[in-house]
């Protein structure tokens, strides 16, 4: 999971051509995207009305970044196959009316209820993270967090950390790659090796962290990177973010006034 979302914290991997989504300013997307993950999970419980009307804004969001719908369901795949689990256990908790007996399992009404429930909303969520870091760069998106008064130090973290991880997981690919030179046919499948290069990598990560941050104070760096240029939002952009606050305040009202 880490391999496939490294390049794309790197540089946007659909940020090379325009479209509308990607003309919004980048803390208007970002805002937008936090707006709609936050309505979806605000939903009550089999609100699927408004589940679709929410899918049917998220696709028309896709639409219009023009992020390939290949790439975008291939990083869908493999974070679902992290959440999974989660969703068995609530698809087999026996709660409700028993439908289906797979042997010592049961799928239940309101199991099965929950669990389509707790998918739809995460997959919208996912979705619309997807969108924005598949057209947002790292840099431009925490200059966006910083924007929004995020603290410069929790930036500064972020920042440093996302520039160097790619570096990090080249190292660990160099480091297996040495490990199959040297004999170890199966590094890969081999937990003992695989402990060693994880721990070599630890203290190279240290010597390197320690290294690079004496260059970054040689260069001036005092905690703060350098600032980027911010424009006003245009009337576009407002409304980008107004009508996901819209969807997120009409989803709070929703939950407060259905039954628990």
């Amino acid at each position: 999971m880490i391999v496939l979302h490294v390049p794309t914290f790197s540089l946007a991997a659909a940020a090379s051509f325009k479209s509308p989504w990607q003309s919004l300013a980048p803390r208007a997307r970002l805002l937008a995207a936090v707006a709609l993950v936050l309505a979806a999970v605000a939903l009550p419980r089999g609100a699927w009305p408004y589940l679709a009307a929410h899918a049917g804004l998220t696709g028309a969001l896709v639409l219009a970044s023009r992020v390939p719908l290949g790439l975008l369901l291939g990083r869908l795949g493999v974070e679902f196959l992290f959440v999974g689990v989660l969703f068995a256990s609530i698809l087999f908790s026996g709660r409700g009316e028993p439908l289906v007996a797979l042997g010592p399992l049961v799928i239940a009404s309101v199991s099965l209820r929950d669990c389509l429930d707790a998918l739809a909303k995460a997959l919208l969520s996912l979705a619309v993270l997807n969108l924005l870091v598949l057209t947002t760069p790292a840099p431009t998106l925490l200059a966006a967090l910083a924007e929004l008064g995020c603290p410069r130090l929790l930036v500064a973290v972020l920042e440093s950390m996302l520039r160097y991880l790619a570096v990090l997981v080249d190292e660990l690919g160099s480091m297996q790659r040495a490990a199959r030179a040297r004999g170890s046919a199966s590094a890969l499948l081999d937990w003992a090796t695989l402990g060693n290069i994880l721990g070599a990598l630890f203290l190279r990560t240290y010597g390197r962290g320690e290294r690079v941050h004496q260059a970054m104070l040689a260069r001036g760096f005092r905690g703060d990177f350098p600032p980027t240029e911010r424009r006003a939002l245009g009337v576009g952009e407002w409304l980008a973010v107004i009508v996901p606050c819209l969807l997120l305040i009409g989803a709070c009202a929703l939950h407060f006034r259905s039954p628990l």
